[in-house]
């Protein structure tokens, strides 16, 4: 009870179990084994600034506070219930979570390797996590990616931890205007926004920044995800699975032609080099598309809806 035990091992004490009550506890080594017994009393253990292993019970009525600017970790199966405080450096639990409140004060933090959740300053924090969460979080995967990406499709992108959904990130396409929209997916973890009318056969870096995660670390700018889209007149897989029964007539056309079959779908048209010369929302059965102002030559008429495309040779004639 009162005043400093100073112990550099197991060995500087007795056998059996020992009792801290009021006292404090400064351990100078790094490994300890032996139980000790919580007393109501003002309790602190101080790891001296060490990386401390403490394999000893702590059982009682009492609680303690932890002291020193090193690591704690407590692999027992601890039964105290006074309590915890963290007034400095790091406690980790790796074995039974503790009884009774667990408090932080700022610049300490507590890392729960157990294998359940432990609630600190009233949060949850989950296995394997660290209160306070102060790493910023970073993309692991990027969709599309490599080659052979469509000119309209969806980007998606999966975050190595849950964010938060109110903070809007931004996603840009090299040095296009940033994509608008988006949505995330049952577990806040993976983002995916739209994307359409790029220029066929061209490389695109996934700018991606300003996201943060639900502890409000915001990420670092990421910008090494790309692809390259098909070349113009190739399918990228996923057009099959339209209407087969979508037509455009006539062809060869001369200034307007009738897109049928194809509402609800967006109409982009692009040259034979794959530059975008026309968008267009198709919302009759029978859509008329007025391309006078276009030089003849052979265009390519690409259909989305969903995230299925088709993709039609037209040709307009003197």
């Amino acid at each position: 009870s009162g005043g400093t035990l100073s112990i550099g091992s197991d060995n500087n004490i007795g056998s059996g179990t020992n009792t801290l009550d009021g006292g404090t506890l400064l351990l100078t080594g790094t490994s300890y084994s032996k139980a000790w017994t919580l007393g109501v009393g003002s309790n602190v253990i101080n790891d001296n600034g060490n990386a401390v292993s403490f394999g000893g019970i702590l059982s009682g009525a009492g609680g303690f506070a932890k002291n020193g600017t090193g690591t704690l970790t407590l692999s027992g199966a601890n039964t105290y219930t006074g309590g915890t405080t963290v007034n400095a450096g790091t406690l980790e639990f790796t074995s039974t979570p503790p009884a009774g409140t667990i408090t932080v004060q700022s610049g300490a933090s507590v890392k729960n390797s157990t294998g359940g959740d432990i609630v600190v300053n009233g949060a949850t924090v989950a296995p394997g996590a660290t209160y306070p969460d102060t790493t910023a979080p970073t993309v692991t995967t990027v969709t599309p990616s490599g080659t052979g990406a469509a000119a309209s499709g969806d980007i998606v992108i999966t975050f190595d931890e849950a964010m938060d959904t109110g903070v809007a990130g931004t996603v840009q396409l090299n040095s296009l205007p940033a994509l608008t929209g988006g949505t995330w997916s049952p577990g806040n973890t993976v983002f995916t926004v739209a994307y359409s009318g790029l220029t066929y056969s061209t490389a695109y870096t996934v700018n991606i920044s300003g996201f943060k995660d639900a502890a409000g670390n915001t990420m670092a700018d990421d910008n090494t995800h790309s692809f390259t889209t098909v070349a113009p007149g190739t399918s990228t897989g996923v057009g099959e699975t339209l209407k087969a029964d979508i037509s455009a007539y006539p062809n060869p056309f001369r200034g307007t032609l009738h897109l049928t079959g194809a509402e609800g779908c967006t109409l982009t048209v692009f040259t034979s080099t794959g530059a975008l010369v026309h968008t267009q929302k198709v919302t009759a059965t029978d859509e008329i598309v007025s391309l006078e102002h276009l030089p003849t030559g052979l265009y390519l008429f690409r259909l989305e809806k969903d995230g299925k495309t088709k993709t039609m040779k037209i040709v307009n004639r003197e």
